[in-house]
């Protein structure tokens, strides 16, 4: 067997797989709601600063009807994700640091979603490279896996970009905002 054959049936049984995975942890037995969302309806209160849970408003994609029967398998994606990387609270220090508004659930779909692309990428070029006969099987999974590796870690990237250029600005603000407490401190 050809051994360009050999390493796309290898990538399409990843494929495959992952795809029962997520289809498998997606199912309902997986999914019961945990004790606080089942209680959460019974503690909302009808004004805001009593209120002992979120406001049940829920982030979506702007893709319409697509992003609500994806919605589901992409946050449960993400919580897999969610393992191999930064945890949850890390994650909210970064993107306050950076004055985000994202939550960590957004940031990781966003990163889901780079993976994606640079794995669709890989998967193009590597049709190009077996088509024109210059690439195996081995060469076009490493290719497939490094720009999904690259597409996951250029969200965060632009994450610590986005934290520097904010501290960068702090400080170059310090002076005046120190300059301005001092001066409200010797008028009183």
């Amino acid at each position: 067997m050809n051994e360009a054959v050999i390493g796309w049936a290898m990538i399409c049984g990843l494929v495959l797989g992952l795809g029962l995975v997520i289809i498998l942890r997606a199912l309902p037995v997986n999914n019961q709601p945990s004790f606080s969302a089942r209680v959460a309806p019974y503690l909302r209160s009808t004004d805001s600063r009593f209120a002992l849970s979120d406001s049940g408003v829920e982030h979506t994609l702007p893709l319409g009807v697509l992003a609500k029967i994806l919605t589901p398998v992409l946050h449960q994606a993400a919580r897999q994700f969610d393992r191999f990387s930064l945890d949850t609270q890390q994650l909210r220090h970064r993107l306050g640091q950076a004055n985000s508004r994202l939550g960590p659930n957004d940031y990781r779909l966003q990163q889901l979603g780079l993976g994606v692309l640079g794995a669709l990428l890989g998967t193009g070029l590597s049709l190009l490279g077996v088509w024109a006969g210059s690439l195996n099987g081995f060469s076009a999974a490493v290719i497939v896996l490094g720009l999904a590796g690259l597409g996951v870690a250029l969200r965060d990237n632009l994450l610590t970009s986005q934290i520097r250029r904010r501290q960068a600005r702090m400080l170059t603000e310090f002076p005046t905002i120190a300059e301005m407490i001092a001066f409200g401190g010797q008028r009183r």
